[in-house]
């Protein structure tokens, strides 16, 4: 599955691109509105997240990118700078389905860590071979990272 591994990753290093990208936009320009749709390609619709507040659905790309513009609002409020990645940690649950966990810091313009957490995102490969996106967003406590398993067959 190294092909595989590499098209996961390439796919949420897009995505994590992508939404920087425009958060940056967004936040360097005084008059600008949030504008998350260049993330949005990397999401299935519906998409659910599921966090320690509870569990959203949202059905269609529209409703996600108004939950992102919130996200990206509420970023700006703590002067969000960046976000630190852990090591992606992948378990395929066969070819078309992945889960890929990992922890995340956010700091803020200062470079002060102001929120920590892990993610584990369940994604799943449309019909091309690198056309993997986000189905599930789970948070959870760093802890609870899904490490990895290494099979050898």
């Amino acid at each position: 599955m190294p092909d595989q591994r590499a098209s996961v990753l390439a796919a949420y290093g897009g995505y994590t691109s992508s939404f920087q990208s425009a958060y940056e936009r967004f936040a360097n320009d005084p008059g600008a509105k949030p504008d998350p749709t260049p993330a949005l390609p990397f999401y299935n619709a519906p998409c659910m997240f599921i966090t320690p507040l509870g569990i959203e659905l949202y059905p269609e790309a529209p409703d996600l990118g108004r939950y992102f513009e919130q996200v990206m609002l509420d970023m700006k409020s703590k002067r969000y700078r960046r976000t630190g990645l852990g090591p992606p940690q992948l378990t395929f649950l066969g070819s078309r389905c992945v889960l890929l966990s990992l922890e995340i810091t956010r700091f803020d313009l200062d470079e002060k860590q102001y929120d920590e957490y892990a993610v584990t995102y369940t994604l799943h490969r449309g019909g091309g071979e690198d056309d993997w996106r986000i189905a599930v967003v789970t948070t959870h406590p760093q802890d609870a990272v899904i490490h990895e398993v290494h099979r050898s067959d």
